[in-house]
């Protein structure tokens, strides 16, 4: 657990808060007494491993690994920036909130516009020049790269690792506070 404790320099802000659960962070008060802009679940581990790199296939098994041993699932920055958790057995004693579902992403919401073979990791929020909001959908390929792609099929970013992408897409939804 703590390698994405590192990997996002979570040590930054004093007001962490660590447990067996996960990682939260930046608490907002003035939004409720329980907000918090960094919400991190503990990774996954044996069996619920397991089961997400066989459920995400043909997408690559080790970023999905890579992933999953990272964290099941996180909200920053008001959803500016998440990625899917597990939901294959209920595990809400090592939550420190409930991830949005990556079954759900990839069986019942998946846009049509997505290929069937790309795995639904995450997605993001961005405000456009204008006061619109666009929504990314974060995919992970059989080569192990993640795109971010728009509603009209275009990669608007892509990384090389797992490692890459959440440090960059970390602290784009950070900075991102006037939109929050």
């Amino acid at each position: 657990m703590y390698q994405i404790r590192e990997l996002l320099d979570l040590d930054q802000w004093p007001d962490l808060e660590a447990s067996v659960s996960g990682f939260q962070a930046r608490k907002r008060v003035d939004v409720a007494p329980f907000a918090y802009e960094i919400k991190i679940n503990a990774p996954l581990e044996g069996h619920f491993l397991s089961e997400v790199v066989k459920f995400a296939l043909p997408a690559q098994s080790e970023a999905t690994r890579k992933i999953y041993s990272l964290c099941n699932g996180c909200n920053i920055g008001a959803s500016k920036f998440f990625i899917y958790g597990n939901s294959f057995e209920r595990i809400s004693d090592r939550l420190v909130y409930q991830p949005y579902d990556l079954q759900n992403a990839n069986l019942y919401d998946r846009p049509s516009h997505i290929d069937p073979d790309l795995l639904i990791v995450g997605g993001s929020q961005e405000a456009t020049s204008g006061e619109e909001v666009v929504r990314h959908h974060h995919t992970l390929d059989r080569m192990g790269r993640i795109r971010i792609v728009d509603g009209s099929k275009l990669a608007v970013r892509e990384y090389e690792t797992v490692e890459e992408w959440l440090q960059t897409e970390v602290s784009r939804a950070l900075a991102d506070h006037k939109n929050w």
